[in-house]
């Protein structure tokens, strides 16, 4: 079933005869079921498997997103024993939570934005287009054979590669050793320690190492990668330059400096990733829109927002309620969590026309796939010049290309491609692009492809159940 009936509810909330709970995968995979109820029937719905209010329809979301004040992004804030978890990791967190931008409070969160914003502007990412066809055209030349892993040996090296180079390390990362040179994958992997200690505290990282002594382990990495980002030799006007003299003015600390780029070479960056599979999945499910895409190089510019709308790499949006107070009707108590579910809220026909439908045409940036307001992805400028510039080199090197039949997908509040094949180089062999059509990814079903993952923090549990995740 792709929902359930009648569920078993606490007293003191809202009776429904629907029941939204993120772990089944049908929710997700049909957009006129569930979600598309939910949105006319019951657009602020109280879930008791996810212990939290859904909302559905565009115009509500944005509504909440708007009320920093009412609607906080810090997850400390919660009530009960989510709470409590969250704040547990925090307290035993080897980065501030506050210098974190993904779990800051508002005030921080406004504060780490303005120091990295200049990174972001037009100028900046402008000048990113030539780095970004550059190492695109790289990952290409060094994947050799007809198939490409799409997502392996294109999206996610590219994703970091760009990140790199924004932060200042010219760097081209390859599928097999994706840190690239030796200091980049010094940071990288520092990065990822730390920021999974952040994320789900130190007990996820010692259930998958073999560390023994892991709050020392995490303090020297700490101390490591604050000595690295000291002595990293960057150019001038690079994003860690930037940060630098932020913090020598005295408007970052170091511990804000350090888990700045901590967040961007990890957090950051991942997305893009996920949005780019994702981009690249509805085009070979939407030949008129590859087709189109061909025909009219403008379009590009609009390539990944439609596809963040149409298949957003980050499903739910989440706020806690800093007070008692109502919303559309319903009675919000002080700590309730709000999941802004935006699989919905991006197919609501009342925000966009045939929604079920992937247009490049569209042009749409009204979406909720890359946040809004104040919490809007500060990377979303650099993700469009990454798909606009990379895809054309990808479609230059594949003009007949087609998908192999080889996909693997991560499901849950992050989802998208991990793996990825194509065909359609010069030169592929015509039985193997017949062979590939032939199965192709469109006949695909995303729940005989994929599972919900396994929580990153080691405890065997699904992700969507598992207490970090929460």
């Amino acid at each position: 079933m792709p929902y359930t009936e009648d569920p078993v509810d606490a007293p003191t909330r809202p009776g429904t005869s629907l029941s939204f709970d993120s772990t089944i995968e049908d929710i997700w995979t049909d957009p006129d079921g569930l979600l598309r109820r939910l949105r006319a029937e019951e657009p602020v719905h109280w879930s008791a498997p996810e212990q939290a209010w859904v909302l559905t329809r565009h115009a509500d979301a944005i509504d909440l997103l708007r009320d920093d004040r009412t609607f906080s992004g810090d997850a400390r804030l919660a009530s009960g024993e989510a709470g409590s978890r969250v704040r547990g990791v925090a307290d035993r967190s080897p980065l501030p939570y506050d210098s974190v931008l993904s779990s800051a409070g508002h005030r921080d969160h406004a504060r780490l934005r303005r120091a990295a914003a200049s990174a972001f502007a037009p100028a900046s990412v402008d000048a990113l287009r030539e780095p970004i066809r550059a190492l695109a055209r790289d990952l290409l030349e060094a994947a050799r054979g007809d198939e490409l892993d799409a997502i392996g040996q294109f999206a996610q090296p590219l994703s970091l590669g760009v990140t790199l180079h924004l932060l200042g390390l010219d760097v081209l990362p390859s599928s097999s050793d994706p840190g690239g040179h030796d200091e980049a994958a010094r940071l990288t992997r520092l990065a990822d320690m730390l920021m999974r200690a952040s994320q789900y505290g130190p007990s996820a990282v010692a259930r998958q190492t073999s560390l023994v002594d892991v709050a020392a382990e995490l303090a020297a990495a700490r101390a490591e990668i604050g000595a690295l980002i000291d002595a990293l030799s960057v150019a001038d006007g690079s994003l860690l330059a930037s940060l630098r003299a932020a913090r020598e003015s005295g408007r970052l600390s170091n511990d804000d400096l350090v888990a700045l780029v901590i967040f961007i070479a990890t957090v950051g960056q991942a997305p893009t990733a996920f949005a780019l599979g994702n981009a690249l999945l509805a085009l070979l499910r939407n030949a008129d829109q590859l087709s189109a895409l061909r025909a009219d190089p403008a379009l590009f510019a609009h390539l990944i927002d439609e596809a963040a709308r149409f298949d957003p790499p980050v499903r739910v949006i989440r706020r806690f309620a800093t007070e008692d107070t109502t919303f559309r009707g319903q009675a919000i108590r002080a700590g309730d969590q709000m999941q802004i579910v935006v699989t919905a809220t991006n197919r609501d026909p009342a925000a966009f026309a045939d929604p079920n439908r992937f247009d490049l045409r569209r042009g749409a940036r009204n979406h909720l796939g890359f946040g809004w307001g104040n919490h809007h992805c500060l990377g979303a400028p650099v993700s469009r010049a990454i798909a606009s510039e990379g895809f054309a080199v990808l479609l230059d090197a594949f003009p007949s290309i087609v998908a192999s039949g080889r996909l693997e997908l991560m499901t849950g509040e992050t989802a998208g491609p991990t793996a990825l094949g194509i065909l359609g180089r010069p030169g592929t062999a015509s039985e193997r692009l017949e062979t590939a059509r032939a199965r192709d990814v469109a006949s695909l079903s995303v729940p005989r492809v994929a599972g919900n993952h396994a929580c990153p923090c080691g405890s065997g549990r699904k992700a969507k159940r598992c207490h970090a995740a929460r």
